[in-house]
């Protein structure tokens, strides 16, 4: 981050941070009760904005963080104005720059390790996207994954189901959602042509005890640009309801719920 774009408005590489990939990634563990010294971590170079979950593995030797990753900072130029309201468009029609690709992975850190050790990049949570992403055919989730959303009952546990922004490509913008199945490395998708999604949120059905017992809700905009509140049954992975609601819906990020009162 340059301090120097944020205070006085200097150029940097991308936005108000310089990218500088030949120092990768630092990554420190600090055990909030005091118990542990902080030590850090280095693995190769990566970029992301969101977590999914973090949980410790199943015999407590390893953290594990689920990360929407990029392989660099490209997706902070695809969401500037000019890309979104004009984006280039080739001789025959095709759309030439699209959002950057980035997938669901999940970082792995022992939390015996040693002070300055060395660990792996982070890697794919389903292996259908690995597949893809090796062979360079297509993706599931259109190559795509953010603001990757869980039942909240599951936060800081080991958990089987994820909901995030994805795309059906070709398109400039995460344009789907996506249930992902992380035991079955399985996915499915919802998307109508034209239109876009933002953030799912996961609203659990009270005194429910499956862990996809409720509904993923989003705001999104159509083809026409009228603004909608989309419910999908989570289970399911099917449309409940669409509300339609008498104004467009920013470009925005994030969202949350609340209990009516």
């Amino acid at each position: 981050m340059s301090l120097a774009s944020l205070l006085l408005g200097t150029a940097a590489s991308h936005l108000f941070m310089n990218w500088m990939p030949q120092d990768e990634v630092k990554v420190r563990v600090v055990a909030l009760d005091g118990s542990r010294t902080v030590r850090t971590f280095t693995c190769p170079t990566f970029f992301y904005f969101h977590v999914g979950n973090a949980c410790e593995s199943e015999d407590g030797s390893c953290l594990h963080i689920d990360l929407a990753v990029y392989d660099d900072p490209q997706i902070l130029h695809d969401l500037s104005l000019k890309p979104l309201i004009s984006p280039a468009i080739g001789p025959n029609g095709e759309l030439k720059q699209q959002v950057s690709k980035s997938y669901y992975k999940r970082l792995t850190i022992p939390l015996n390790g040693p002070d300055g050790g060395r660990i792996q990049a982070p890697q794919f949570l389903l292996s259908s996207q690995a597949e893809a992403a090796q062979l360079q055919q297509e993706d599931p989730l259109g190559a795509f994954c953010e603001f990757p959303a869980i039942n909240p009952a599951y936060r800081y546990r080991p958990y089987r189901y994820a909901y995030c922004l994805s795309a059906v490509r070709p398109t400039n913008q995460g344009n789907a959602l996506s249930k992902l199945d992380l035991q079955q490395s399985t996915s499915q998708t919802w998307h109508r042509p034209g239109g876009a999604v933002g953030e799912p949120v996961f609203v659990p059905r009270p005194g429910s005890s499956a862990e996809d017992d409720g509904v993923v809700l989003a705001p999104g905009v159509d083809a026409e640009g009228k603004g909608f509140m989309l419910v999908m049954d989570a289970a399911s992975w099917t449309e409940l309801a669409r509300v339609q609601l008498p104004y467009g819906i920013p470009n925005r990020f994030h969202g949350t719920w609340m209990v009516a009162t």
